[in-house]
Formats: structure tokens, sequence, C-alpha cells
């Protein structure tokens, strides 16, 4: 028998600071990409093998908002903002419980405020957040 699995992209949830992120886009609604493999391997002349962990867990997370949600101007006023003050703790929560894991990174900060394209409909404004240390939870 072949197993069935929900799939519901409310039970995941991200909280930037003290916010909890809303208003997103269609389509994707967060990407989290790792700088860096977390393992590598080293291989010898006569065939022998070394893993080696690597420490480094620094990410990016890649958020969609709605240009015309009030958070645009949060982010916008959390980016702008200079040295330790500009960095945020990052929250990454899966409340489905089903094999995905939440993650946690202390210090964040935003890469870039989106480019603004005004038309006809309302557009996804993406931020980018870079997570140092961004740890599963």
């Amino acid at each position: 028998m072949a197993n069935i699995y929900n799939y519901d992209s409310k039970n995941y949830e991200l909280i930037i600071g003290k916010t909890r992120v809303e208003d997103y886009a269609e389509d994707t609604k967060i990407t989290i990409e790792y700088d860096n493999d977390f393992k590598g391997i080293t291989k010898g002349i006569d065939g022998a093998r070394s893993i080696n962990q690597h420490n480094d867990y620094d990410a990016v997370i890649k958020i969609k908002i709605l240009q015309n949600s009030p958070l645009n101007l949060n982010f916008k006023q959390l980016a702008l903002t200079e040295g330790e003050k500009g960095t945020f703790p990052v929250t990454f929560i899966n409340k489905g419980l089903d094999g995905t894991l939440g993650a946690f990174s202390a210090k964040g900060f935003f890469k870039k405020i989106p480019n603004l394209e005004i038309g006809t409909d309302a557009k996804a404004l993406e931020w980018e957040i870079q997570c140092i240390n961004l740890k599963i939870a």
C-alpha cells in the first residue's frame, strides 16, 4: 500500500525578528538556500577517502511579498538600519510535523531592497535574508 502524505503550505511560518511574515505573493512562499555543502570528500592517491565536515551553515532565505503589503515598509526600514541594529533573529517553523524540520539563526539581515515595479496589478517583491549559521532546530 502506498503512503499518503498531506501537505499544506500554511504549516510553514517564517518569523523575522518579532514579525510573523504574511502577505505572501503567488507561487513560492519560502526558499531556503544554504551557501555551501555540509560535507565534502578528499580522495587519496591510493583510493582512501576522508569525509570532511564543513561547519558553514550560512544560508539565504527568499520570500515573495505582495507589493501592497505593509510588511514591505517594515522590511525596508530594517534593511536600511546600519550596524548591529540592522540584524535580527530568523525562525523557520514547520507546524505540520511532516518530516521537514524548522531552523533558527540568531543573526540575519536583508541583503538588499527589492526593485519596485508599478504596473496594472500588484506585483511580488522578492526579499533576500542572509542568515548567519542557520541551524536545524
